[in-house]
C-alpha cells in the first residue's frame, strides 16, 4: 500500500533523467535544460523518500505539473507526463481506498 506512490515518483525521476540526452542535442540553453531536468529528478527522489508523509504526497502532486511541463524540453514528455499524472492520481485513490478499508 505505501510503496506505490514512492515507486511512481522514482520511475518518473528515471524517465526525467533519460530525457537529458535528448535535451543535450544541441539547441540553445542546453545547460539550463539539463540543470532543470536534473533538479526535477532530484525533487522527485526527495518526494519519493517522503511519500509516507502528507508533505511528500503534496510535493509529489505539485511535481506532476512540473513533470508535464518537461514537455517544453522534449515533446514526448507531454504524453509521458500526462500518463504519469494519471498513475499518480490512481495511486492516491488506491491509497485512500486501502486506508479506509483498514
Amino acid at each position: 500500500m505505501n510503496a506505490l506512490a514512492p515507486a511512481i515518483l522514482v520511475i518518473e525521476a528515471v524517465v526525467v533523467l533519460l530525457v537529458i540526452p535528448a535535451v543535450a542535442r544541441g539547441h540553445s540553453h542546453v545547460a539550463l535544460d539539463i540543470a532543470l531536468a536534473a533538479a526535477l529528478a532530484s525533487c522527485l527522489i526527495i518526494a519519493a523518500a517522503r511519500a509516507h508523509r502528507r508533505s511528500g504526497l503534496v510535493a509529489g502532486s505539485i511535481l506532476q505539473v512540473a513533470l508535464i511541463a518537461t514537455g517544453l524540453l522534449a515533446w514526448p514528455m507531454w504524453i509521458l507526463g500526462v500518463l504519469f499524472a494519471g498513475l499518480w492520481v490512481a495511486a492516491l485513490r488506491t491509497r485512500r481506498t486501502l486506508s479506509q478499508q483498514q
